[in-house]
Parts: structure tokens; C-alpha cells; sequence
């Protein structure tokens, strides 16, 4: 029983390490920038949703980009506007440490984000930095929580404009990790049909 036991424990142990090796892929989202805010016959709703793929070009250290997705809808005094907001975001991902049943993050990016609101459509750019925490369920999927600073709405065609908005969100979400091995299984099982 004592051997069974010392195997289940090696066997996890090396599938936590597995999650961020070299070759493994991350697949997921995250949700943030949710927001709802009341003030005198003024009412804000905003929620954005991220989708985001990374692979591990070495050990801990991924690369890939996430999907900016959100919208915004202020209304009142009669009146209602909403902003449609979608892009796209290079980034860079290193986990640090493991730590509990987790993994803690850094993360940078390079946001292209283009807005569109009653026809009218702008397009901006920005860069965003975080850190954030997964907490592994299994060793394939994992719990993220995470804290981004954002420096965005810089115009792209007028660089020297006054900045836009600077935002610190708080993300939540749901990663998936495909380890180098289960990544190869598939590959080889696709090629034998």
C-alpha cells in the first residue's frame, strides 16, 4: 500500500512540474474589467472576456497572445451608448514559483484594441502588465486570478496624443494545460488514421 501510494505522489509530482515545460500549450480565458456603476440618472456597464493561447518555448516560459473582447453601455437622460471593443494582444508568460497547489505569474503584453460606438470606430494601442495565480484542480486544468495594470486608448494614428486611460483590473478564469506529452500522443494517434 505504502509503494501505491509513494507512485500516485511521484506521478503527480512530476505531472505538476509537466504543466509549463517546454512544448506544452495553455488554452483559456479570462473575464475582467467587470464593472456596474450607478450615479445620479447615469447608469455604466462594462464586462470584457478574454480568450488566450499560449505555448511553452522552454520551461515556465510561454508565448502567444489573448483575444480582446468587452462592451461598455452608459445610459441616461434619455439617452444610450454603447461601445463594442475588440483586439488582440501579444503576450508574454513566466511562471515564477509553484506554490501550494499552484503556479504564481508575470505576464506582458501589447494591446491593439480597436472600438466602435454608433459607427463611429477608433483604434488604439497600449501595453498591460500583471501577475496572477493558478490553482491547479487536476493537472490539466487550474483556477486563474490575476491583477493587470493597462495603459490603453493611445490613438494609433496620432502616437503623441495625451494618453487615454490607465485601468487596473482584477481577471478571473479557467486555463487548460496540455503537457509536451499528451500534446505528441495526439499528433502520433492523428498520423496513424
Amino acid at each position: 500500500m505504502k509503494k501505491l501510494f509513494l507512485i500516485a505522489g511521484l506521478t503527480l509530482g512530476l505531472s505538476a512540474s509537466a504543466q509549463t515545460e517546454k512544448g506544452s500549450w495553455m488554452v483559456g480565458g479570462n473575464i475582467g474589467g467587470l464593472n456596474l456603476g450607478f450615479g445620479k440618472s447615469i447608469t455604466n456597464f462594462s464586462i470584457a472576456v478574454n480568450p488566450i493561447g499560449l505555448y511553452f518555448i522552454t520551461d515556465n516560459l510561454g508565448i502567444g497572445g489573448r483575444a480582446l473582447l468587452g462592451v461598455d453601455n452608459t445610459s441616461g437622460g434619455g439617452t444610450s451608448v454603447s461601445t463594442f471593443k475588440f483586439g488582440i494582444a501579444p503576450t508574454l508568460r513566466y511562471y515564477f514559483t509553484e506554490m501550494g497547489k499552484g503556479k504564481i505569474f508575470g505576464e506582458a503584453a501589447v494591446d491593439l484594441e480597436g472600438s466602435s460606438t454608433s459607427g463611429t470606430s477608433t483604434t488604439t494601442t497600449g501595453f498591460s502588465i500583471g501577475a496572477g495565480y493558478n490553482y491547479f484542480f487536476n493537472p490539466h486544468v487550474a483556477l486563474e486570478a490575476g491583477l493587470r495594470y493597462a495603459d490603453k486608448n493611445r490613438p494609433y494614428n496620432a502616437p503623441t496624443a495625451a494618453a487615454g486611460l490607465d485601468n487596473i483590473n482584477v481577471n478571473f478564469g479557467l486555463q487548460i494545460f496540455f503537457p509536451k506529452k499528451t500534446v505528441s500522443h495526439v499528433k502520433s494517434s492523428y498520423r496513424k488514421k
